[in-house]
């Protein structure tokens, strides 16, 4: 997947951290030399693509289901990108189905 992600500059927290870290080694006498011991690959992180759901999302969506169907009417959601928030958007057309 190919997508745009905005460069804000560095984060408010990284510049403190720096200016921190200058601080204390000018006013010490001392300047921190990080050296990693070891040179080892991290392990890779292995996610679940299906985890179990949640009993609340279960109900949810048993829920949704007997809605539809006495509706008439199947939800439909497509998920956009706007900026950096997601935003789910709902398709319907109610208008087509009244309850009897």
């Amino acid at each position: 997947m190919d997508y745009f992600v905005p460069n804000f500059g560095r984060d408010k927290e990284m510049v403190r951290t720096d200016l921190s870290l200058d601080w204390a080694e000018r006013n010490l006498g001392h300047v921190w030399n990080y050296i990693k011991k070891d040179d080892k690959p991290e392990p890779e992180t292995v996610y679940d693509d299906e985890p179990e759901l949640d009993e609340d999302v279960k109900q949810t969506h048993t829920h949704m289901d007997a809605a539809e169907e006495t509706l008439g009417h199947k939800w439909v959601w497509e998920p956009s990108l706007v900026g950096a928030k997601t935003d789910m958007r709902l398709k319907h057309h109610l208008h087509h189905h009244t309850l009897a």
